[in-house]
């Protein structure tokens, strides 16, 4: 009878621990080790820089894992435009892009030139335009003659000085936010516990949030980072205008983007939606994530000019584009219709 007893409670106990709520899944997650990865990241980043510049800027291969890996960090982040990266400017002092007045690479240029010193300390950094600060401003400081002259050596150490201040800058912004997400009874109470009076009212008000953030990344994925660059043919193709294209960091980043929306969509709930719609519709969307993996696959990690410039790569490059609208036409409107939402709303709608 006692066995009985325990298994009923222990069955009972599984049941409780299983029914999570959508938000408590996109907590737990997907979200909190989103933001442990990228701390974790540009510390190591910070790290990587300190030391490549006091040991004279002579190897740089550490250097450029480090900034690989903070770069991929933040594109699997960069869907999530709600929560704390929301305050403070944060979302845009991490990475402004895209630029396409090109005013970063301009006033980086002139910081340079004119060695100003509330660039390398990373607090007043902080208080700068955000063209000064971020992933993308420390990649035109390490791949780009933002000067358009040559580098003396004290330009150098400058230089370097700038590069450690940006890479602290990061450090401090994705240690912030992580912090922010941790605690049970902060901003994660809103999508854990939705309740009048709170920013989300209601599972439905989470669920929504998390569709607008799975329908911004297809969006953004395929016509910023992808169309605006493959245009209509590879004679046409604009590689320069890829994301971190300079650092060889382009397709990755889309790889990185691509990963994150699709364990947004397997482990916060959304798949569990899509597949009360219809077990089909579900398959339907996993079997174009598994496309486009191939994909990308197929068009290796070269740099990005070298696959828009070859017929056959373009073409397996493009075919990702068509993969993300068959993804947000399936599962998308499935989420949407299931869940009630309304299926136009993106991350880039404002309220």
């Amino acid at each position: 009878m006692r066995a009985a007893l325990s298994l009923i409670v222990l069955l009972a106990s599984l049941c409780t621990a299983q029914a999570r709520t959508i938000g408590e899944k996109a907590v737990e997650n997907h979200i909190r080790p989103i933001y442990a990865r990228l701390a974790e990241a540009t510390v190591g980043l910070s790290q990587a820089t300190d030391t490549f510049c006091e040991a004279g800027q002579k190897n740089r291969a550490p250097l450029n894992a480090a900034f690989k890996q903070a770069v991929l960090a933040w594109a699997g982040a960069e869907h999530l435009r709600f929560g704390p990266v929301a305050e403070e400017n944060r979302y845009e002092r991490f990475a402004f892009w895209p630029d396409p007045k090109s005013l970063g690479p301009k006033q980086i240029a002139a910081a340079l030139r004119d060695k100003d010193a509330s660039v390398i300390a990373p607090e007043t950094l902080a208080q700068k335009s955000v063209g000064l600060q971020g992933l993308t401003a420390f990649e035109t400081l390490f791949w780009a003659d933002a000067e358009k002259q040559p580098v003396t050596a004290d330009a150098q150490v400058f230089r370097c000085a700038f590069a450690k201040a940006i890479a602290k800058n990061l450090a401090q912004i994705a240690t912030a936010v992580r912090d922010v997400w941790m605690p049970n009874d902060g901003f994660a109470a809103n999508l854990i516990a939705p309740a009048e009076g709170k920013l989300y009212r209601d599972d439905k008000d989470v669920t929504l949030e998390l569709f607008k953030a799975f329908r911004t990344a297809l969006q953004q994925t395929r016509t910023v980072k992808l169309n605006r660059v493959l245009m209509g043919n590879p004679g046409e193709a604009l590689p320069r205008r890829a994301a971190y294209w300079r650092s060889g960091n382009a397709v990755g980043v889309v790889v990185a983007n691509i990963a994150a929306v699709k364990e947004l969509y397997e482990k916060c709930g959304l798949s569990e939606i899509v597949y009360s719609a219809g077990q089909g519709t579900d398959k339907a969307t996993l079997d174009q994530f598994h496309l486009i993996e191939e994909a990308l696959e197929a068009v290796g990690d070269k740099p990005i000019a070298d696959i828009t410039g070859a017929q056959k790569s373009w073409a397996q490059l493009n075919s990702v584009v068509f993969g993300l609208i068959n993804i947000q036409t399936t599962g998308g409107n499935a989420i949407a219709e299931a869940a009630e939402l309304p299926m136009s709303f993106n991350s880039l709608d404002g309220d």
